[in-house]
């Protein structure tokens, strides 16, 4: 029973299923645009997202950007390295394929990531990065889904018609998920980023999070002319189960409910779409 406890654990630790869930998000973005291709960019999103995690955890903490790296960037961790190579070859892969397109688009990514976790260098005082404050940390977080799901695998498709309402949706939609976290750690009293709950409380945070997924629904609803049904339901679900999880999450729940379910809302809004498309066809 150990062995199986620690692998979820680790499992949970290295942000495999945050990797996982950009992934499919990025899947389920690939359904507007049917001149893009996803090939490989899942695998290649899944990966750099694990990594990225891992390296913007290590930074975390340091009062000086580049002042403590030595000190928490290890190759300790066999599982850490593991995925970093894998990572690396799909990368390599992506250039060859795509070139420095997609590279170059992640380097706005990577700078708001740097924004939300490390500090800001002051000679008198640390200063707090973006993750203190709350609305911005949120949009922060939504963005920068957005970004690695659509802008990178999709960005040929940019003049196409609902590209930006699409972005748009998926960030204030990402934004919605991070509630169930934050009500979680209220459990765990780690409210010092000023979560929406820890300010105002777990009750009212749900249904700021409600909020966004509307006005993100509203963004997604200019998308639906001329699409496919299946398309159409699988969006409605994707909307629907979010709506349910967030209402359903409260204080002291399993560590899991959050990791598993919400992040695996990506995941969940695929399979029903494969399932839409056998019951109705494309």
């Amino acid at each position: 029973m150990k062995p199986r406890t620690s692998a979820i654990d680790r499992y949970f630790t290295l942000n495999i299923h945050v990797g996982i869930s950009v992934g499919f998000l990025s899947l389920l973005n690939f359904r507007y645009f049917p001149a893009a291709h996803p090939g490989y960019f899942f695998v290649f999103i899944s990966l750099m997202t694990i990594t990225g995690y891992q390296i913007i955890r290590m930074l975390e903490g340091i009062q000086y950007p580049f002042g403590d790296l030595k000190n928490r960037v290890t190759a300790s961790d066999k599982a850490f390295i593991i995925f970093t190579l894998l990572f690396i070859i799909s990368a390599v892969a992506c250039l060859l394929k795509d070139g420095i397109n997609p590279f170059i688009l992640l380097i706005p990514a990577f700078l708001m990531s740097m924004t939300y976790s490390v500090p800001f260098p002051s000679l008198k005082k640390k200063v707090k990065s973006l993750r203190y404050y709350t609305w911005i940390r949120l949009l922060l977080i939504g963005f920068v889904w957005a970004w690695v799901s659509q802008i990178v695998p999709v960005w040929e498709a940019y003049r196409e018609p609902g590209y930006r309402y699409l972005f748009i949706s998926n960030a204030l939609l990402v934004a919605s998920w991070v509630i169930p976290f934050d009500i979680y750690d209220l459990s765990r009293n780690t409210n010092e980023y000023f979560t929406l709950p820890g300010k105002n409380g777990y009750t009212l945070a749900k249904k700021e999070a409600l909020l966004l997924i509307l006005i993100s629904f509203a963004f997604r609803f200019h998308l639906f002319e001329g699409q496919p049904v299946h398309i159409i339901l699988t969006d409605v679900f994707l909307y629907l189960i979010s709506a349910f999880l967030i209402l359903k999450s409260k204080p002291g729940q399993s560590k899991y409910y959050a990791s598993f379910w919400v992040d695996g809302i990506p995941a969940f809004t695929w399979i029903f779409h494969l399932l839409m498309i056998y019951l109705l066809g494309k």
